[in-house]
């Protein structure tokens, strides 16, 4: 389980290891947003992201990722971004495959 180790996901984080949930990998993001999404564009353009063709979420998604960074809502950027830098860190990579 990937978190984003920053408000209230901190909290969160310390919660379910308190509970015992001991899979989950804390993110500490090391620039902003936009940045992070960039950093990640080869490879979606390279094909290396398979989205599916249909899902009640597919339209809200891409409406989110088009829009970017001048939409209202930028939560499903972040974690696709944060999810697909997740590989770079080998300490990560089992949690990233979970």
């Amino acid at each position: 389980m990937l978190i984003e180790d920053k408000a209230s996901g901190t909290h969160l984080i310390q919660e379910l290891m308190a509970d015992g949930c001991h899979s989950v990998t804390s993110y500490q993001p090391d620039c902003e947003k936009i940045m992070r999404l960039h950093a990640q564009t080869a490879m979606i353009e390279n094909g290396f992201v398979n989205i599916p063709e249909a899902a009640p979420w597919l339209a809200e998604y891409q409406h989110e990722m088009s829009v970017f960074p001048n939409g209202k809502q930028d939560d499903q950027v972040d974690s696709t971004a944060q999810f697909l830098d997740c590989p770079r860190s080998p300490s990560s990579a089992r949690a990233c495959s979970s």
